[in-house]
């Protein structure tokens, strides 16, 4: 890590990137609110109940599948299960161990709110860029990715990655 300040170019193009976030995730939660009635953290938790439905997941994997820690996970789910979207069952493999499994209305809403982001991600962020500024995203994100996780790694001691989506 080196002690020199941004340059200008740098600056920019973080604010840049601050400000795209900012927009680009209040437009998604925007939509995913008009067209699912979920938010994008109750998405990123419904979307691997959804895939692993209807056996469900232990928080611990809703958590890596999300990049969230223990309390986090547990907080929104907390929050999802008094909206019925989720319920908590009895693990058949270890009956001290819960699982999370979607509800008849959590089905609902993640089979609603799938191809809702999908939508939304390709107004929002795809249709303003060509095929090359595509493959430039690609790269520039797993380029930074890549040095996230191995940041992560050296810190940890062990091999770190991020989900993929």
């Amino acid at each position: 890590m080196t002690d020199e300040l941004l340059s200008e170019t740098q600056r920019a193009a973080w604010v840049a990137y601050l400000d795209l976030s900012r927009v680009f995730f209040t437009e998604l939660e925007r939509d995913l609110q008009r067209v699912a009635a979920v938010s994008v953290a109750e998405y990123e938790l419904l979307a691997p109940l959804l895939a692993h439905h209807p056996e469900g997941l232990r928080p611990s994997r809703l958590g890596a599948a999300a990049d969230w820690d223990t309390s986090r996970v547990s907080h929104q789910l907390r929050r999802m299960e008094r909206r019925g979207l989720i319920q908590r069952v009895r693990d058949p493999e270890n009956a001290r161990a819960k699982i999370v499994a979607l509800t008849d209305l959590g089905l609902e809403a993640a089979q609603a709110a799938v191809p809702a982001l999908e939508q939304s991600v390709r107004t929002l962020l795809f249709d303003p860029l060509d095929a090359q500024q595509t493959d430039s995203l690609h790269t520039l994100s797993r380029a930074v990715l890549d040095a996230l996780a191995s940041r992560r790694t050296a810190e940890a001691g062990a091999v770190v990655e991020f989900p993929r989506l």
